[in-house]
C-alpha cells in the first residue's frame, strides 16, 4: 500500500523539475497552484502524468488530472485516491 508521504516525496521533486522551482519551495508551499501559481501549460501536465502512472502502475485520464489537480496538496491527494481505487 502506497502512503501520503510515498506519494508526496514523489511528486515534489517531479513538480519542481516540471515547472523549474525549488522542491523545498513547492514541499513548503502545498496550496500553491499549478495554473495559477505555477502557470501550468496543458503540456507540462503529460510528463507528470506519465512519471506517476509509471511509478504507482496507474492509470490517469489527463483531462481528469487536470481537473482534479489544482495544487500540490490536491495533486498528492488525487494520486493516493486513484492508487486506492486501482489497487484495492
Amino acid at each position: 500500500m502506497v502512503t501520503s508521504e510515498q506519494v508526496r516525496e514523489f511528486i515534489i521533486p517531479k513538480i519542481a523539475e516540471i515547472f523549474l522551482k525549488d522542491a523545498d519551495y513547492i514541499s513548503a508551499n502545498p496550496s500553491l497552484r499549478l495554473r495559477e501559481d505555477l502557470h501550468a501549460r496543458s503540456m507540462q501536465y503529460f510528463p507528470l502524468i506519465n512519471m506517476v502512472e509509471d511509478e504507482f502502475d496507474l492509470s490517469i485520464d489527463p483531462p481528469d488530472f487536470q481537473n482534479e489537480c489544482s495544487t500540490i496538496e490536491g495533486t498528492i491527494a488525487y494520486v493516493l485516491r486513484l492508487y486506492q481505487e486501482q489497487h484495492p
